[in-house]
């Protein structure tokens, strides 16, 4: 995005640099990780046009706005916008890190226990359960202008988006899946 700044340190270069450095651009990667160390091909370009290839070992950091907690919490945790900062960090290659906007995540509850002022992982944070084992689901089933609904009983906890398998409390062994769509539906 707009915010995020790349910096590139050259480590080793087969052949010689050019004289105006800021001209140079990554071409492709042959080996390595960006962010990270790499080894790659570098263009040296006018507005136009390729003017020339070097391979070069580099070194690549990226710097954008991260997403953080300001206090530990636990496990389980619903988080509210109080809790959620921004702070611009380096970020570490082979992560990924949370970033975007800050209500995004609020009413997300944690999937393990996280320091406060520690960047938020990809996977930290998760939507809360929207039917619980054992709850009474409400199952709507639309094509085109016919609607049917019905409940039936949760045999397993699941999140929105997620599957959960129903059974028709009037006959029990009549067994169903559905989507959640939100809570307790």
């Amino acid at each position: 995005g707009k915010d995020t700044t790349i910096g590139v340190r050259v480590r080793s270069c087969e052949g010689s640099l050019e004289k105006n450095p800021e001209r140079l651009k990554v071409g492709s990667i042959l080996s390595g990780h960006i962010p990270g160390r790499a080894r790659v091909n570098l263009v040296a370009a006018d507005d136009r046009a390729a003017i020339g290839f070097l391979t070069a070992e580099v070194e690549v950091s990226v710097t954008a706005p991260i997403i953080m907690l300001r206090h530990g919490v636990r496990r389980g945790t619903k988080i509210d916008a109080d809790n959620l900062v921004t702070a611009r960090r380096e970020v570490a290659p082979g992560v990924v890190w949370l970033g975007g906007n800050l209500t995004d995540y609020v009413g997300r509850v944690t999937a393990r226990g996280v320091a406060g002022g520690i960047p938020l992982r990809s996977g930290d944070l998760i939507l809360p359960l929207a039917v619980h084992k054992g709850q009474q689901v409400k199952v709507i089933n639309q094509l085109g202008t016919i609607r049917i609904q019905m409940y039936g009983i949760a045999t397993n906890a699941a999140r929105e988006g997620q599957m959960v398998r129903l059974v028709n409390p009037r006959n029990p062994r009549q067994v169903f899946i559905a989507r959640v769509t939100g809570p307790g539906k």
